[in-house]
């Protein structure tokens, strides 16, 4: 019986260090589990150092100039896009081959991003409603750059009953020779924190289409990589013009948009 106790007395003797232990590690891995939701927040509620220069940017401009310089944007685009200009009927007329004439070439287009974003914030509500894709009432602004890795970031404020963020959209583009253009969603961020794809695939069809399947969205095709497309945009003018733009390459610089246009062939208007 003595040697009992004694053998009992040392297993107590144990037991208030190994529960000093277990104490010490849960208490690390609540100090870690606190730190990295700290983090996390932190992240969240951050602001994306491009989304504060592009904001300081257009703070800096007068109104009126800004609508110049959107105006201004949009007046060089239409010329680039029909730069050789409109062929001479009757060239085309005695030209043995006319399709050789005024089709194939091809042009590229450089869109700076500080004048595109101010193009955004005058005309991209307009631009989008009349497309019958309005920006919900939430969402308060919106911009694009470049991750540096040929990749394009769209980024927007939503200022919703629950969440007021700057969300970042990163998505990589491309362009076929054929005209098929796709367009999908790479990541996506709440301020800095990085948000699951399907989480904010998800999101963005509640913005958009509210109740809708993701599917029936058509604006979400930007975001699925489901092709699309050629888009084609007259390059000469009225319905006599033989020849449309189409969208055939898009390289995402660090500074800039570069589109590759070709010149193909408008198809007859049927008749009524």
């Amino acid at each position: 019986m003595i040697k009992h106790r004694a053998t009992t007395s040392k297993k107590t003797r144990h037991l208030p260090p190994m529960r000093r232990v277990v104490l010490l590690v849960l208490g690390g891995l609540v100090l870690i589990a606190v730190v990295y939701a700290g983090a996390k927040y932190r992240q969240w509620k951050a602001t994306p150092e491009y989304w504060a220069d592009n904001g300081r940017m257009l703070a800096a401009i007068p109104d009126d100039e800004k609508r110049q310089r959107s105006d201004a944007l949009i007046g060089r685009l239409g010329e680039e896009w029909s730069a050789f200009g409109t062929p001479d009927p009757q060239e085309l007329i005695d030209a043995p081959d006319p399709a050789s004439r005024v089709l194939g070439d091809e042009r590229t287009i450089v869109i700076p991003y500080e004048d595109l974003n101010i193009m955004l914030e005058v005309e991209a509500p307009a631009m989008l409603a009349s497309q019958g894709a309005p920006l919900p009432d939430a969402v308060k602004g919106m911009m694009v750059t470049s991750d540096g890795r040929g990749q394009l970031i769209v980024a927007f404020e939503y200022d919703g009953p629950e969440v007021q963020q700057v969300f970042s959209l990163t998505m990589r583009l491309h362009a076929t020779p054929e005209g098929i253009i796709t367009s999908s969603l790479v990541s996506a961020r709440g301020g800095r924190l990085t948000l699951p794809r399907d989480r904010a695939l998800r999101t963005l069809a509640d913005i958009v289409g509210g109740d809708r399947a993701i599917g029936d969205i058509k604006l979400m095709k930007l975001f699925t990589g489901e092709p699309f497309g050629p888009m084609d945009v007259p390059i000469d003018p009225g319905d006599n013009g033989v020849r449309n733009g189409r969208i055939t390459g898009i390289d995402v610089r660090a500074d800039a948009l570069h589109i590759t246009r070709t010149a193909v062939p408008r198809r007859p208007r049927r008749a009524e």
